[in-house]
């Protein structure tokens, strides 16, 4: 999984911080890594990490609610 995280690959990211938030791929749960690597998927591009960063901040899963930034991502996501 270290190999993924060092190709700048949004797709790649975003399907590996599912795998992290819902402990796939045999991987355990691993919440700030999982919204780490949204983040960075997000910034390469991702509509879907955007999306599923805006599912984080609307349910605090992980993080504090933050409705603002749930919009936010959601808006960008919308528009991609």
């Amino acid at each position: 999984m270290e190999r993924i995280e060092r190709f700048n690959d949004a797709n790649a990211l975003n399907n590996l911080a599912v795998d992290y938030k819902e402990g796939g791929s045999g991987l355990s749960v691993d919440r700030p890594k999982a919204i780490e690597l949204f983040h960075r998927a997000s910034e390469l591009g991702s509509s879907q990490a955007h999306y599923n960063l805006g599912c984080i901040y609307f349910s605090g899963d992980g993080v504090a609610i933050d409705r603002k930034k749930a919009i936010h991502h959601w808006q960008i996501a919308a528009m991609m």
